[in-house]
């Protein structure tokens, strides 16, 4: 349908092929809250709950850390190699 959020869970039909009829149907406005939640939290989870945006922060949360921890590692090891010619460079007392 059209205007619908892609983040809302589908209407899921349960056919048996062989006897050629509908065994089970699943709409989500039936759900109980605890389904409902689930799948509201699924689609959070994988970045498709609130469009572009929301895809963006996603991501950004997942990359910013190995970025911190990259950078706060390089950081470290500048201050380690200054200190180092600090001590090299400053005449014995």
């Amino acid at each position: 349908p059209v205007g619908r959020d892609r983040a809302a869970p589908a209407l899921t039909v349960m056919v048996d092929a062989a006897a050629t009829k509908v065994q089970s149907v699943r709409d989500p406005a039936t759900l109980p809250f605890g389904e409902r939640l689930r799948a509201w939290s699924r689609q959070l989870h994988a970045g498709m709950a609130a469009g572009t945006i929301w895809w963006v922060l996603v991501l950004a949360s997942g990359v910013l850390p190995v970025l911190f921890a990259i950078s706060g590692t390089w950081l470290w090891l500048i201050k380690r190699r200054n200190k180092a010619l600090v001590s090299v460079q400053q005449p014995a007392q």
